[in-house]
């Protein structure tokens, strides 16, 4: 396996897949709950269980504000995958309340760019 698997069970780099994840080849695991929850030694959650997304590099946290990446823009949200891939896989702002409050509290769509990662 070269490349991983999203949170809709695609591969990475897939132009077959939906959405079209041709130059997408990077997977990143969005939930740093998750992560943290994989490492520690009384857990049966791994991290090949962690949301993921892919994207076509990591993102960069910003020193004086809170990046985030979201999952796929699809259903209430009127983006198209490139407009997602320009926006650095960011719509938080077009949020409901409800939405927003649900990505706070790290259960998605959208998820805050904390830890530095490398792809």
């Amino acid at each position: 396996l070269v490349y991983g698997l999203d949170y809709k069970g695609n591969v990475c780099g897939d132009k077959h897949a939906e959405p079209n994840l041709r130059e997408l080849e990077v997977r990143y695991w969005v939930n740093p709950n998750q992560v943290y929850e994989s490492s520690l030694p009384e857990t049966k959650f791994k991290v090949s269980d962690a949301r993921a997304v892919c994207l076509m590099e990591c993102p960069i946290p910003s020193e004086d504000s809170l990046n985030w990446v979201c999952d796929y823009p699809d259903g209430d949200i009127r983006l198209t995958v490139d407009d997602w891939i320009d926006r650095n896989y960011d719509y938080f702002e077009f949020l409901t309340p409800s939405m927003r409050n649900s990505s706070l509290q790290l259960q998605g769509p959208c998820y805050p760019v904390i830890f530095p990662s490398i792809n």
